[in-house]
């Protein structure tokens, strides 16, 4: 079984959004159904404008499950990873911001945790850890 999750960001509701985060995620995708025989069922997109566009795209509600949210990221995620076994191809890409925030499991001042930013993290540091995720 190959299966991927491409997901591309742009932030275009943000003033210093991203212009070609979403066109890799796009670009991906066809590479991996193109040449690394992945089926195109067993690739998945989330993006949140369309490819080649930076301005927010008229998200209708069948869309809504292809945005690229926190809780739309972690489903897909679970779909990636249900019933893979030894010799499986899973392959995630995020396309986007990534920050550091602070270590919440730890000691004050013990260090930061890295995590990648969904379109609908908080857009202050005091989101921290609970509008973004988590890589480690």
């Amino acid at each position: 079984v190959k299966r991927a999750l491409c997901v591309g960001c742009n932030y275009p509701s943000r003033p210093l959004g991203l212009s070609g985060a979403v066109n890799d995620a796009f670009l991906l995708a066809d590479c991996l159904k193109q040449a690394c025989d992945f089926e195109p069922d067993d690739v998945r997109i989330l993006h949140d404008v369309q490819p080649g566009r930076r301005q927010v795209r008229a998200a209708k509600v069948e869309e809504a499950d292809r945005l690229p949210t926190r809780s739309n990221i972690l489903k897909q995620l679970s779909w990636l990873v249900r019933g893979a076994r030894p010799g499986d191809v899973l392959l995630f890409s995020f396309s986007g911001l990534g920050l550091l925030v602070d270590d919440v499991d730890g000691y004050v001042g013990e260090g930061y945790d890295e995590a990648i930013m969904p379109s609908d993290a908080e857009n202050t540091v005091q989101g921290g850890a609970s509008s973004v995720i988590l890589t480690s």
